[in-house]
C-alpha cells in the first residue's frame, strides 16, 4: 500500500519539517507573549531557498557535485539544529511536553515533527557530510508519515516503491477475508506462519487450501505451514525443487488458481480500495 508522499530527499524532508515546525512555534509563542520568533518569514524563506539550490545541483550534477553539495547542507542542517533546539526551549518556557523518542512515530504534533526533523538531520550529516551508509531502517522517508518504507521490488515502471506492506487473503470465491498491515520490519517470511494460525483460529480450523509466492518459502515456513493445512501450495526455490512439486495434482491445481490472487492485489493497487487524500496530514 503506497503512502501519500513526495519523494523524499534528504533537503527536502528537513524543509518539510522547519517549515511546520516554524509557524507552530510562532503561535505558541504569541499565545504565550513570548519574543524571538519575529523573523519567522525571512527563517522559511531562506531554507526554502537552500532547498532549492540542492535539488537543483543534484538534479543537473556536473563535475564534483556531491563536493558543492556539502556547503548548502551544512548550511541548512546548522539552521535545523538552531530551529528544532529553539523549538525544544520554547516548549520548555511555555509550559509544553519536551520531545521525545516516543514521538517519532505518534500523531502529527510539535513534539513529534521535533523529533523527526532532527532524525533526518542526523542520517543527513551521516550520509551526506561523514560519507556513511545508512541503512533503510534508520531512515525516514517522510516527515508527515513516518510508518513508510522503500521497497526496491525492482518491476518495470516502479522498481522502488514507498509505502507499507499489506498481506491479504482471499477466499475462493474471491473476497478479501483478512487483511494484516505488516510491520515496518517485517517480510512475508516472518509473518506467513504466525498469520496463518490467526487465520485458521478465526475460521475454526476449516481452511483446508492455502496458496502463496515463491517470497513466503524457507525450510521452517514450508514445514510448519504444512501442519496447519491439509494443501499447501508454497513453491520453493530452486528448478529442481519445484519441479518435484508440479508431480503433485493438487499442488499444481492451487498454483493455477494463484493467479486470481495477483489479480485482486493488482486491483487494490490500482486504488480501488486504497485511494487516498492529497495534501499535508495536518
Amino acid at each position: 500500500m503506497e503512502t501519500n508522499i513526495h519523494y523524499p530527499t534528504e533537503s527536502s524532508l528537513l524543509y518539510d519539517g522547519l517549515r511546520k515546525i516554524i509557524p507552530q512555534c510562532v503561535r505558541l509563542a504569541e499565545a504565550h507573549g513570548v519574543d524571538g520568533w519575529r523573523q519567522y518569514a525571512h527563517l522559511l524563506k531562506k531554507i526554502k531557498q537552500l532547498n532549492r539550490d540542492i535539488n537543483r545541483i543534484a538534479t543537473k550534477k556536473g563535475p564534483l557535485y556531491k563536493t558543492r553539495l556539502q556547503p548548502l547542507y551544512r548550511e541548512l542542517l546548522q539552521k535545523a539544529a538552531v530551529l528544532t533546539q529553539r523549538a525544544r526551549d520554547l516548549c520548555l518556557v511555555t509550559g509544553q511536553r519536551l520531545p521525545e523518542i516516543a514521538d517519532l512515530f505518534g500523531p502529527n504534533t510539535l513534539q513529534a515533527l521535533i523529533v523527526r526533523t532532527e532524525q533526518v538531520a542526523d542520517t543527513t550529516r551521516r550520509r551526506i557530510i561523514h560519507g556513511e551508509t545508512v541503512a533503510n531502517s534508520d531512515k525516514l522517508f517522510s516527515i508527515f508519515e513516518p510508518h513508510t518504507q522503500l521497497y526496491k521490488r525492482g518491476k518495470a515502471g516502479q522498481p522502488i516503491q514507498f509505502g507499507r506492506q499489506v498481506l491479504v487473503f482471499e477466499d475462493a470465491a474471491g473476497f478479501i477475508v483478512r487483511a494484516v498491515l505488516m510491520k515496518r520490519d517485517e517480510g512475508d517470511k516472518q509473518v506467513a506462519v504466525r498469520e496463518t494460525k490467526s487465520f485458521q483460529n478465526d475460521f475454526q480450523n476449516r481452511v483446508k487450501r492455502l496458496s502463496f509466492d515463491r517470497g513466503f518459502h524457507s525450510p521452517d515456513n514450508q514445514r510448519e505451514l504444512a501442519e496447519l493445512v491439509d494443501h499447501l501450495c508454497l513453491p520453493r526455490t530452486g528448478v529442481k525443487q519445484s519441479a518435484v512439486q508440479q508431480t503433485d495434482d493438487e499442488f499444481r491445481s492451487s498454483q493455477q488458481n494463484h493467479s486470481g490472487v495477483e489479480s485482486m492485489i493488482g486491483a487494490l493497487q490500482s486504488g480501488n480500495a486504497m485511494s487516498r487524500p492529497f495534501g499535508d496530514r495536518f
